[in-house]
């Protein structure tokens, strides 16, 4: 069964010392199949259409897919350097990223997941990052 919900996400990246923060707000649906859990949502990008994300929760990580201005697939597991290519209008960027934390609660009416991660740029220099996702049935 697919469900409203709210959807929050709160990205930090760590940046010459100081924690940049960007936060995403969009209505979007939830749906949980064989125990995996898929969260929906269509987020506006200026000038450059919809973009639609697609983020995939399973028990040993989480995917995160993305098609339209912006286009990847990234993957996120505990202990494991996953490699992608990230499109953007004004080119592509090879990124890698490594899960640090991973942890998934659900309520009745809401999902939190916290996730800690290194995004890694640029071959082998990495930035630390997290990532706090929000659900709440609408």
């Amino acid at each position: 069964m697919k469900k409203e919900v709210a959807i929050r996400i709160i990205g930090r990246q760590l940046r010459d010392g100081t924690w940049e923060e960007v936060v995403t707000e969009s209505k979007g649906k939830y749906y949980k199949d064989d125990g995996i859990i898929y969260l929906f949502y269509e987020e506006p990008d200026e000038g450059a259409g919809v973009c639609k994300t697609r983020i995939t929760l399973r028990e040993r990580g989480m995917q995160v897919n993305r098609q339209g201005a912006i286009t990847t697939t990234l993957l996120y597991e505990m202990g494991t350097r996953n490699n992608a290519v990230y499109h953007t209008p004004l080119g592509s960027l090879e990124i890698g990223t490594e899960a640090t934390h991973y942890i998934v609660a659900e309520k009745e009416d809401e999902l939190t997941v916290d996730l800690g991660y290194k995004l890694f740029l640029n071959a082998d220099e990495h930035q630390e990052a997290t990532l706090r996702i929000s659900a709440k049935e609408i």
